[in-house]
């Protein structure tokens, strides 16, 4: 746990870093305690009974209850962000606020889950993995509690707080309503999932249409860059203060990436998604690598080097623009 103050000007922002434990590969995720009235948490965890006990423990050293919290900012709907907003506030009737596009996961991640097995089908992934991502969706509806009421917040919105302030900006591209939270005095974001340590685009495949998630990652990115930010709290990891240095390997990492996928499309013809995916990361989980494949897809249809394609058995596959073998075997 981390206590801080931001101070400049007349704002002053105490918080405290709260890790809570997950069981997924990330670890921990960092919740954010703001001590300021009103009592709110940024994030809240997972839904299992040792993040609970967690949360709860960690809020009492700071001589809190749950029923001190009087409000939940959500950056995403995604259960290690938002499982425990349900129990925290039914023991504290806290506001628990949200992008109106991260409703639905929210309130039936279930149906989330199931229409995103559709698209896996389409990006072709085969029926055996379909299953065993079945099963890991399945397993994933155990870690968070559907929300029922809620408010819905939007760009710009702006927290007031005892001394402080919070700006609410709308950061698509890890999820489709992420918000990340801006203390402008000090330049300090609490930035969700948007930007952490990892070179592994933290995209996700979102289920209702298909949406250019790392397009938008990059102009959230660019959007953030003209705030002159001091300093990140991500959702996972370590606090960053050299943003510059992490924006160059970002941009280092795209160019090197979209290199990598448009010489395998260039050596295959046409190629489905998943078959990219396993190329390059033969043991990553294959909806976060068939969701890091789209995304450098979509960079590279921008800059008209690819094209996509749909068979007649809904397939969705790629090859490089122009294309001009006709009979080339769909990988």
């Amino acid at each position: 746990m981390v206590m801080d103050k931001i101070q400049g000007g007349y704002s002053i922002l105490t918080y405290e870093t709260l890790g809570i434990p997950t069981p997924f590969p990330v670890g921990n995720i960092n919740c954010y305690l703001i001590k300021n009235e009103p009592i709110t948490l940024i994030d809240c965890g997972v839904y299992t009974p040792k993040a609970l006990e967690s949360l709860t423990d960690q809020l009492r050293n700071f001589g809190l209850e749950l029923g001190d919290v009087k409000q939940i900012l959500i950056t995403h709907a995604h259960p290690d962000h938002c499982g425990l907003a349900s129990v925290v506030k039914k023991y504290s009737n806290a506001k628990v606020y949200l992008h109106e596009k991260e409703i639905n996961k929210a309130m039936d991640r279930a149906e989330h889950l199931k229409r995103i097995e559709l698209h896996l089908a389409y990006y072709g992934l085969p029926e055996d993995l379909r299953h065993e991502m079945h099963n890991y969706f399945k397993w994933q509806l155990d870690f968070v509690q559907p929300l029922k009421k809620f408010e819905v917040i939007e760009d710009g919105h702006i927290f007031t707080f005892d001394g402080a302030e919070l700006q609410v900006i709308l950061t698509p591209g890890h999820a489709i309503g992420h918000l990340c939270y801006f203390e402008k005095s000090d330049r300090l974001l609490f930035s969700g999932d948007l930007m952490l340590g990892s070179l592994l685009e933290p995209i996700s495949i979102e289920p209702y249409r298909r949406e250019r998630g790392l397009v938008d990652y990059i102009e959230s990115l660019k959007k953030l860059s003209s705030l002159n930010i001091s300093l990140i709290l991500p959702g996972h990891g370590k606090p960053m203060s050299d943003i510059e240095a992490h924006l160059k390997r970002i941009a280092n990492n795209h160019q090197q990436r979209k290199k990598q996928i448009l010489d395998i499309i260039k050596g295959e013809g046409k190629i489905t998604p998943f078959r990219i995916a396993s190329r390059l990361w033969p043991k990553l989980n294959m909806f976060l690598g068939i969701s890091e494949v789209l995304g450098y897809i979509d960079l590279l249809i921008m800059e008209g080097k690819v094209q996509e394609d749909q068979t007649e058995s809904r397939l969705i596959v790629f090859h490089v623009k122009p294309f001009d073998t006709l009979n080339e075997n769909i990988v």
